[in-house]
């Protein structure tokens, strides 16, 4: 019997290649910024798409016709505030007075 060969299936651009831990992923950093914004948001990735949209680069050859480009598709859960932090003259945390059951298992 002749050896049959094959390339390897599957990626091997991950290393290990095995189920995360936790479905929720860890930030490490966030962006420096001034102005008050929503530095972070939860969502997944649920799939992809193409939409067709007016190109409004000034340098593309399409400037101005419709192309189609590809689209992300998030899925987000619901998010609820249960506090804020405030930098006056001192740092300070809000925090709600009733707290969602799911909540008070993840925070210490």
């Amino acid at each position: 019997m002749p050896y049959i060969k094959r390339p390897k299936r599957g990626s091997r651009a991950f290393y290990p290649r095995v189920r995360a831990r936790r479905i929720y992923p860890r930030i490490k950093s966030y962006p420096k910024t001034k102005e008050a914004k929503p530095l972070g948001f939860a969502g997944y990735k649920a799939g992809m798409t193409h939409g067709l949209v007016v190109d409004s680069n000034p340098h593309s050859t399409t400037k101005g016709q419709q192309i189609f480009t590809p689209i992300t598709i998030l899925e987000c859960p619901p998010v609820s505030v249960f506090g804020f932090r405030c930098y006056a003259d001192k740092i300070y945390d809000v925090f709600s007075e009733d707290w969602n059951k799911n909540l008070e298992r993840k925070i210490k």
